[in-house]
């Protein structure tokens, strides 16, 4: 689908698009043999921008909110051409699947990749459109209280920084780093200890860290810094 159409109306279309967007619920769709088709990459090579926003599917992209009321949330792109394209993706053998779940979330990473929010998020690099699948790093969650804070940090050597929601208590909150020196091995660490809830940190470029936390086995909160090196050191907050 594509649809030509003026910078100006490209703008107010993303800023409406933009207002829909929320962190929720990617998975694929089963297969003609019953197994479920598995996301290797998506075509955002050509893309100047990615937004989320509700479609029928039909070739005209409405802004009526009483048209998209009973629609679903697709990822779209603006390409460099200046076209508007549903985003399609595509399974390791390069065969154009469906997914299962909605879009409802991009975030910003750094030049290298986006995170793309469905079920759980995928990790997207841009060049290529590869991904690689957080479903097992844990669900992303908001980095409320630093002023003009993100919930995607990272630092000099694009390690990505993340608060996620332990899989066994959704309560539990903890520092999640993905080293993404190799993105066929992206690792997994868990940057803060499993006394702390951490409710907000920020990441400076050598990837030391400073959270605020609460201790729910221990009651009360602490402020803590993280080193790169995995030293800590506290202050307790009265």
């Amino acid at each position: 689908m594509k649809t030509r159409i003026k910078s100006i109306v490209i703008g107010i279309f993303i800023i409406i698009s933009i207002s829909v967007l929320m962190i929720a619920s990617c998975g694929g769709e089963e297969n003609g043999n019953g197994a479920e088709d598995i996301l290797a990459s998506m075509d955002i090579v050509n893309a100047t921008n990615l937004f989320i926003t509700k479609s029928s599917g039909s070739q005209t992209l409405s802004l009526n909110s009483d048209n998209l009321s009973n629609e679903t949330q697709k990822l779209f792109k603006i390409t460099d051409d200046g076209y508007i394209e549903e985003v399609k993706y595509y399974d390791e053998d390069g065969n154009e699947i469906t997914l299962q779940y909605q879009p409802n979330a991009i975030y910003y990473v750094n030049d290298g990749y986006i995170i793309v929010i469905f079920e759980f998020g995928y990790l997207v690099r841009k060049s290529d459109g590869a991904v690689y699948s957080l479903e097992n790093a844990g669900y992303i969650m908001q980095n409320y209280y630093f002023l003009n804070s993100s919930p995607i940090s990272t630092d000099s050597s694009d390690n990505i920084y993340y608060l996620s929601s332990k899989l066994e208590s959704f309560y539990m909150r903890e520092i999640v780093k993905l080293n993404t020196q190799n993105f066929d091995n992206i690792t997994k660490e868990t940057y803060s200890p499993p006394t702390d809830s951490v409710w907000v940190f920020q990441i400076d470029s050598r990837g030391n860290a400073i959270y605020n936390a609460s201790l729910p086995a221990y009651g009360g909160s602490v402020c803590r810094i993280r080193t790169a090196d995995g030293a800590f050191y506290s202050a307790q907050i009265n």
